[in-house]
């Protein structure tokens, strides 16, 4: 769970630069990347695994963030900050999530860009 809630964490500030740089392919990239991530956190402390249908999953197990459905649907389609916002703020108000020891930052870098170095997958393909 810390290394989907580190991926999630990328992918809100991903948002913020895409926005700032006014880069379409980066904000879709990084809210489809924030969407993924909080939906499998949300299913995992649901334990329920990984379905091809997520989002439709996600709004049928029954102890998730009120709304959150609804929140991951908008950051799809609007792609910003506030909507990205709206989604992790969510995320962390609904509990306390396990943490990366080293940070989000370091864990996504760990888990994204460093992963070919001992023959892991990407963290997507967990």
């Amino acid at each position: 769970m810390a290394r989907f809630l580190a991926q999630a964490q990328a992918a809100q500030w991903y948002v913020g630069e895409a926005a700032k740089r006014d880069d379409p392919y980066l904000a879709g990239w990084a809210a489809s990347r924030l969407a993924l991530f909080a939906c499998r956190l949300v299913l995992a402390h649901n334990r329920v695994l990984y379905p091809y249908h997520m989002l439709r999953t996600v709004a049928e197990v029954p102890d998730r963030p009120d709304d959150f459905a609804d929140l991951v649907r908008a950051l799809a389609i609007e792609r910003t900050p506030a909507a990205a916002e709206a989604v992790m703020v969510s995320l962390l108000l609904f509990r306390e999530w396990p943490q990366a020891p080293a940070g989000w930052s370091t864990q996504f870098m760990l888990d994204s860009e460093w992963n070919w170095l001992d023959g892991e997958p990407p963290i997507d393909d967990l």
